[in-house]
């Protein structure tokens, strides 16, 4: 059980749309195969995870938009800042590794971060730090 599993059965839906702004996985199950949807009203649990990803999508972009105008000429070290800014900093070695600066950081396919992230054991079956990855990638290109 994850707070996320737990919060809804106490009717804690704002403590659901914080988690989940926060990063938290919208899918976890439990040891019985239920997801958060499961655990109490759909219709608020629904709605407190949509409030959260609208909160964590307007957190990552306002967190891009201050370096998007010189992202093509950052260096690993600038690479580091934003993904400690946009709590991804597991994914460090990784991309120090594969020498992800910032021109071949907005050149990166889905599949290019994946191939990456399944070089390191720690983040490879992590899938809500690879999409919270993928997503922080997608507002520094478009921040719309």
């Amino acid at each position: 059980w994850t707070a996320v599993s737990l919060a809804p059965g106490a009717g804690k839906m704002d403590i659901v749309e914080y988690l989940i702004s926060m990063g938290a996985d919208v899918k976890p199950r439990t040891s019985n195969s239920i997801t958060v949807y499961g655990l109490g009203s759909k219709n608020a649990i629904g709605r407190a995870i949509q409030r959260g990803l609208q909160r964590r999508r307007e957190r990552e972009v306002e967190t891009c938009w201050p370096w998007r105008e010189d992202i093509i000429d950052w260096q690993f070290e600038d690479v580091r800042q934003w993904l400690l800014a946009v709590g991804c900093l597991d994914v460090q070695n990784v991309f120090r590794d594969n020498m992800v600066n910032g021109e071949a950081l907005l050149d990166l396919s889905d599949e290019d971060i994946d191939d990456i992230l399944d070089e390191d054991e720690d983040v490879h079956d992590d899938t809500t730090l690879r999409n919270r990855v993928k997503q922080a990638i997608y507002n520094l290109r478009d921040p719309e």
